[in-house]
């Protein structure tokens, strides 16, 4: 019997999901043909491209909200949709790699939303569904198939996603572990720095807000909500981001001094959160005019690290 020949078309984001899908198909024995180095080419490529979609029954959509903006993937949906209308043994399939609207699906291609978009509710049990979904699930390849990860390892392969500055990526796992913890506050607040380095500013702060709702002291959140509030010229919202950061670090930093709960090996340590809320609390009080205390704050932040100001160009005219 032939093997199943068939078409998977993603976005760049979607490429680490893509490859753990086309793995999971071929150790099922179907032959799968995707653009694994995400190539964009002239004419040659896109021909190269038509000719696997044409010569292969089964057409994957790997969907996103990235995918349902990428021009390339709605070329590839539509030759796969004009063959469908000519030939209905063909196969739609849409997998939902990360949560998108069903209005940018529709967009991409309204067929998409006659087809059953599999999902799942982490990646094992996704890829398990999409073999049933094609008739190819068997206790041989089932055991072959990624176990579910925890809450934790998946916001710990979001936070080394996020690190390589990898936000797309890093949403996937982020949105995963919250689909196992609503509440985590470090998959909220890490999923704001992933939407921040994206430049969605309005749900970065809603979830920061949402972190800190659960956990009040996460300087990190603060710190970065104060950072977008300044870049989006909010002035006085960063403001009071910022004296709220510092007022609960340093309170909390002077019980633990008096409990003898610092450990020796940071007692003499540089805070570094508070020193660089000194600083940006400092530039926003220069946009708001009021300079002294701009200085003073500037001094503040020299005062905790003396270094500061070789380290940043723009604090070198502040003098203690």
């Amino acid at each position: 019997m032939a093997a199943m020949r068939i078409f998977v078309s993603h976005s760049t984001g979607d490429n680490d999901f893509a490859r753990q899908l086309v793995k999971t198909l071929r150790n099922a024995g179907v032959d799968v043909w995707y653009n694994g180095t995400l190539l964009a080419g002239g004419d040659q490529w896109m021909r190269a491209i038509h000719r696997e979609i044409v010569e292969r029954p089964v057409f994957i959509l790997v969907v996103s909200p990235e995918a349902t903006r990428n021009r390339w993937i709605k070329d590839e949906i539509d030759l796969a949709v004009s063959l469908s209308g000519k030939d209905k043994t063909r196969i739609i399939l849409p997998v939902e790699a990360s949560p998108t609207r069903p209005d940018d699906i529709g967009r991409l291609s309204p067929v998409l939303l006659s087809r059953r978009l599999v999902t799942g509710n982490n990646l094992g049990e996704m890829l398990r569904n999409v073999l049933n979904e094609l008739g190819l699930l068997s206790p041989s390849n089932e055991n072959s198939l990624p176990a579910p990860k925890s809450k934790e390892e998946l916001i710990n392969l979001g936070k080394g996603l996020l690190e390589q500055n990898e936000f797309d990526e890093a949403i996937v796992f982020l949105d995963a572990a919250l689909a196992l913890a609503p509440h985590d506050a470090s998959a909220l607040s890490s999923k704001a720095r992933a939407l921040e380095g994206k430049g969605s500013f309005a749900e970065a702060l809603a979830n920061y807000r949402a972190a800190l709702e659960v956990d009040p002291l996460i300087t990190e959140a603060r710190l970065n909500m104060g950072k977008i509030y300044l870049s989006q010229k909010q002035y006085e919202e960063a403001l009071e981001t910022f004296d709220t950061a510092l007022k609960q670090e340093e309170e909390e930093r002077a019980v633990k001094a008096a409990s003898g709960k610092v450990p020796a090996a940071q007692a003499g340590k540089i805070n570094l959160y508070i020193v660089t809320l000194w600083y940006h609390k400092g530039i926003v009080l220069r946009k708001l005019g009021r300079y002294a205390e701009a200085q003073q704050a500037y001094e503040r932040a020299l005062t905790i690290d003396p270094q500061l100001h070789m380290r940043n160009p723009q604090m070198r005219h502040v003098r203690l």
